[in-house]
C-alpha cells in the first residue's frame, strides 16, 4: 500500500471570521449575509451543534468535528465509551446541513456499527431540542 497525497482544503490563513463580522459595516445584502453565516456556522461546530441540534459539545467533541471538517481525511483514536459514534453522527448532521447537495456515506467495519451511527442521527433529529 503507497501513500497517496490528499485534496487537503485546509486554509494556513486561519480567518478570523468574528473578526471578520464585526468588521462589515453598513447594509449586508442576503447574499453576503448567507455567506458570512455559513462560514460562522462552519468555523464554531459547538455553537453549530447547540443552534440546530440542541446539542451541547465538550471540549475534545468540538475539536475533532472541525478537524474532520476541515480535513478531507480524519483518524480518530479514541477509548471504549468516548463518543466515537455520536460525535460522529454530530458531524454528519453538521456537514449534510452546512454542505447541501454531497453524498455522505457511513461506512464502517460492520453494517452494525454503521447502522448504529445512522440510529444516533435519527435520534438526535427527533430529540425535541433539535
Amino acid at each position: 500500500m503507497s501513500w497517496e497525497t490528499g485534496n487537503q482544503k485546509l486554509d494556513k490563513k486561519f480567518k478570523n471570521i468574528n473578526q471578520e463580522i464585526l468588521d462589515t459595516e453598513g447594509f449586508i445584502d442576503e447574499k453576503k449575509a448567507k455567506i458570512l453565516l455559513y462560514k460562522f456556522l462552519k468555523e464554531n461546530p459547538s455553537f453549530s451543534s447547540e443552534l440546530i441540534t440542541g446539542v451541547s459539545l465538550f471540549p475534545f467533541q468540538h475539536m475533532a468535528i472541525k478537524a474532520m471538517m476541515e480535513t478531507d481525511y480524519f483518524l480518530g483514536i479514541w477509548s471504549r465509551g468516548m463518543s466515537k459514534s455520536f460525535s460522529t453522527a454530530i458531524f454528519a448532521i453538521l456537514d449534510a446541513i452546512l454542505n447541501q447537495g454531497v453524498h455522505i456515506g457511513i461506512i464502517s467495519k460492520s453494517f452494525r456499527q454503521s447502522k448504529m451511527i445512522f440510529r444516533k442521527i435519527e435520534e438526535i433529529s427527533r430529540s425535541p431540542k433539535a
